[in-house]
């Protein structure tokens, strides 16, 4: 597996509290593309974005098929038995989490 792999987690709003989404991946970074931006380096279009619409339409791409928890702690212990089982406890940005303020 590349050096960019993972174990990504998100966090989203569900009625009165949260939903978890956890998988392993790589190219999570993906997650903030905007075909719409506009890139500051040349103009074209494409580039990064942090608007929650932009980052939870590209998660539910991504996260389509991910494990859903309901407890921060049972996602967590999802995210440390996906490391020592499928990476050997090794991955290069290790086990993240990332809150988007969007019902998935």
């Amino acid at each position: 597996m590349s050096d960019d792999s993972g174990i990504y987690t998100i966090k989203t709003p569900k009625g009165d509290g949260f939903e978890f989404r956890v998988a392993d991946m790589q190219g999570f970074d993906n997650i903030e593309w905007d075909e719409n931006a506009v890139n500051p380096n040349d103009g074209s279009k494409g580039w990064h974005s942090s608007e929650p619409d932009i980052l939870i339409k590209n998660a539910r791409g991504m996260f389509k098929n991910a494990k859903l928890f309901t407890s921060e702690k049972e996602a967590l212990e999802e995210s440390l038995r996906i490391s020592e089982e499928t990476f050997n406890g090794y991955t290069e940005y290790g086990i993240c989490l990332l809150s988007i303020d969007r019902e998935f």
